[in-house]
């Protein structure tokens, strides 16, 4: 009979016996061996079987997570096309540089170019070269983070604006290295550039408008008294004119139209300044507002 030995039961050892002094003869023995060489054939064949099934289960494990680490990629790409925003890497003491697929497309690159310092120098826009070797001095000398904006200069002549932020870390080995994330707002910026001069036409426009209306209500407040000094001065010509004159009427139209005329003097606008942003200023005397009324 077979007898469980060993650790887990691992080995099988075929157990026989008789009642015969002369047991096992040769036959026996041929026989048992035959039959000891089939169990242990039985049982490598059975520790095979077992193997290969984890193996296989590993497998399906590693295809599991391989999946999932695919699934998870794709997702990252996607989600980094739908935001204009591209990942990097770089290990500052080896000077090794590795781009995401978006942050290719955003500098205009062939995906899979070998990424240096000085392609990507290619790319600043030359008014914002300062920047980018402020940021370099600034990770050489370990810096924890650094986030600014930049401008690159394309091929087309166009112009990118770009968000950049970035954090160190250390690798296994202790060298310094940083990852980060790139992000496109060139929208964002050429939206905020036009709100702005929008505001200011705006702005200009009130300016306009204000003066128009300024310049209307003097026109309009200087018009009535010289509208009386004219209306005056005829009739103090056909008071003059009648026979007899009529000498006091007219002296008296002569002080209104006198009078008029000073009303239309007081109408001062003095020193009126405009600054370089439109921000108007009144100095010296104002002008008076003074109401004519017809005598």
């Amino acid at each position: 009979m077979p007898l469980a030995l060993g650790l887990k039961a691992g080995f099988r050892v075929l157990v026989a016996g008789s009642q015969r002094a002369d047991f096992p003869e040769q036959t026996e023995t041929l026989i048992l061996s035959v039959a000891a060489n089939t169990a242990l054939l039985g049982l490598q064949e059975a520790r095979l079987l077992a193997g290969q099934k984890r193996v296989a289960h590993e497998l399906d494990r590693v295809a599991q997570r391989t999946a999932e680490l695919r699934r998870s990629e794709e997702f990252l790409a996607a989600g980094q096309r739908l935001s204009l925003t591209g990942s990097f890497s770089w290990r500052v003491g080896a000077n090794e540089i590795e781009w995401s697929e978006q942050l290719y497309r955003i500098f205009e690159f062939q995906p899979g170019t070998p990424v240096t310092l000085d392609l990507i120098d290619s790319r600043i826009h030359p008014e914002d070269h300062w920047l980018w070797s402020d940021a370099l001095d600034r990770a050489r000398l370990g810096a924890d983070d650094f986030e600014y904006e930049q401008r690159l200069s394309m091929p087309d002549r166009s112009v990118k604006y770009l968000h950049v932020v970035a954090h160190s870390r250390r690798e296994p080995d202790g060298r310094l290295g940083y990852i980060g994330a790139v992000q496109g707002i060139t929208q964002r910026r050429l939206s905020e550039e036009a709100l702005t001069q929008a505001r200011a036409e705006l702005e200009h426009v009130t300016r306009v408008m204000s003066l128009g209306v300024l310049t209307a209500s003097i026109t309009h407040e200087v018009n009535q008294p010289l509208a009386g000094i004219v209306t005056n001065a005829t009739t103090c010509l056909r008071m003059l004119a009648a026979e007899p004159p009529n000498l006091d009427g007219a002296r008296e139209t002569a002080r209104r139209t006198i009078r008029d005329g000073n009303v239309a003097n007081g109408f001062e606008l003095d020193a009126a300044r405009v600054s370089a942003k439109g921000t108007r200023y009144w100095g010296g005397r104002r002008y008076r507002m003074a109401r004519w009324r017809a005598a």
